[in-house]
């Protein structure tokens, strides 16, 4: 009887432990996907910058 609880609870463990794996992968796919975001945004406001630039040294 003990055996069969020792052999549930490591299969709890191991189940939860895995669990916490398959998130964090999931996790760090979202963080990838939203650094590459970040990226475009980031080159989108520098090319904008540069643009007000421009259009401030037409303006004077």
């Amino acid at each position: 009887m003990e055996f069969t609880w020792q052999l549930v609870l490591s299969l709890v463990v191991t189940a939860f432990f895995l669990g916490r794996l398959i998130e964090g992968w999931f996790a760090r796919k979202e963080l990838a996907k939203l650094e590459m975001e970040v990226d475009v945004i980031s080159a989108m406001s520098a090319k904008l910058n540069a643009e007000v630039l421009e259009l401030r040294e037409v303006v004077k």
